[in-house]
């Protein structure tokens, strides 16, 4: 039989990214700057080094090893803050790249303990590197649902999946039991902060550990009508657009998951 991931939860991931219109690779030192007032709860920091370049160069009919000393200013600059759990992966984590920063969650439990705390993880973050220089474009949240085959034999995908689509290829066309799925639409939004939004469902038939296993992956992402400007913007529109998306995701996944599942991850429950 399919079980979820851990128990009766399937959820191994639940992200919400903040998308700026420009870089902030500037500010990165700023987040540093701010590293106690996360440390508490992230304690551990990434950022990466320049371990220098390496090259072979011919000497009298023979390669010579050259190496240069590590440049920091050839760094792509980033930072991450995680917590870690037994393991060694992470809990939770705020990731600062590119013109990005966001919040994970890898041991979800309940929207009322996550969502608060993803929450103050990312304005604290955003807060410290607005600066006037740019603004929120895009918000995006995305959940990542993983299921594992127990059974004896082909995994029995019509257990899991109403939808089946690629299975039913798999069996007229002799393919693998490894397969991926992918769909994706844009659409208008009911919010006026919204111009429109993406959803953006990839499905993987896949081997874990040796067995088969089946990964859904259900992104939202909000272009906003007018990138946020500041704080107390970026505030207003998480407040908006994220807790719509819990029960948008739960939609998804109703339709996509056999009856028996539904009940199994108590889909309809109030977590």
């Amino acid at each position: 039989m399919w079980r979820a991931a851990r128990d009766t939860n399937a959820l191994i991931e639940m992200l919400v990214l903040l998308q700026f219109t420009s870089g902030i690779e500037g500010r990165i030192s700023a987040l540093m700057a701010a590293r106690d007032s996360f440390e508490e709860f992230l304690p551990k920091v990434w950022t990466p080094e320049f371990a220098g370049v390496v090259r072979f160069a011919m000497n009298g009919g023979k390669f010579d090893v050259q190496r240069t000393e590590p440049d920091p200013a050839r760094a792509i600059p980033e930072m991450r803050m995680s917590r870690v759990m037994p393991d060694g992966e992470d809990e939770w984590l705020v990731w600062a790249r590119g013109p990005f920063i966001s919040t994970h969650c890898h041991y979800y439990t309940r929207w009322s303990s996550v969502w608060p705390k993803m929450r103050d993880l990312l304005l604290r973050s955003s807060e410290t590197v607005m600066d006037g220089s740019c603004e929120v474009s895009s918000v995006m949240v995305q959940y990542t649902d993983l299921f594992t085959w127990k059974g004896e034999g082909a995994p029995e995908h019509a257990a899991l999946l109403q939808k089946i689509g690629m299975p039913e290829l798999q069996r007229n066309r002799g393919l693998s039991e490894n397969w991926h799925n992918h769909q994706g639409w844009f659409c208008d939004d009911s919010n006026e902060l919204v111009e429109r939004r993406l959803e953006r469902v990839h499905i993987d038939s896949i081997t874990l550990e040796g067995s088969p296993a089946v990964k859904i992956d259900n992104m939202l992402r909000f272009d906003l009508a007018t990138p946020a400007p500041n704080h107390a913007t970026v505030w207003e529109v998480l407040d908006e657009v994220v807790p719509r998306c819990r029960e948008m995701n739960k939609a998804v996944m109703r339709s996509l998951l056999a009856p028996a599942m539904v009940d199994q991850i108590g889909l309809d429950s109030e977590g």
